[in-house]
This record gives structure tokens, sequence and C-alpha cells, in this order.
């Protein structure tokens, strides 16, 4: 899970369509890889969870809840919560 701030919103718009309709969405993105899960870390982000997942329930809706550990974290810009980025800051109600 990456984490933004209000301030960087710009960055994350590429990531929030399905990847059926932008299959290549990281082709151009700058990341590393989590440290302990090897998972896309973007570079802008300002923390990271990354994540082992327990399991996924499906909710009959054709969407999926997923069970989750926090398995690693860090933090790569300093900011108070409400500095963190939020769909109602987007203007958004859902990101699938």
């Amino acid at each position: 899970v990456n984490i933004f701030r209000k301030e960087d919103q710009e960055t994350i718009k590429a990531f929030t369509k399905s990847r059926a309709k932008n299959p290549d969405k990281f082709s151009s993105a700058n990341y590393s890889d989590g440290p302990i899960t090897g998972v896309p870390v973007l570079d802008e982000a300002a923390a990271y969870l990354e994540c082992e997942v327990l399991k996924t329930v499906s909710t009959g809706s054709g969407h999926s809840a997923i069970v989750a550990k926090v398995v690693g974290a860090g933090v790569r810009k300093d900011g108070k919560v409400e500095d963190t980025l939020t769909l109602p800051d987007l203007g958004w109600s859902y990101s699938g």
C-alpha cells in the first residue's frame, strides 16, 4: 500500500485505472522494491505498507475483501496525518 501526501495527488492518477484499462501502468513508474516482499514502493510515496495476504473473501458483489497482515512499513516523507491524501481530497468516492 503506497500512501501519498495531498501535494502529490497528480502522481497517483496514472495508477487508479484498472490493469484492464491500463495494463502498462507501472512501465514508466519510478519505484523500488519493498525490502521484505519486493512489492513496488513508488518513489513519490510518503509512506508504505508491505502486506502478506492471508485470505480473500468474496463479498458477492463482484468485489473481494482482502485480509492481510502488515509485514513491513516505512516513512519516506515526514508529514502530519492531515497531510495524507484521501479519496474525498480527490473528489472521488471510489477507486478500484
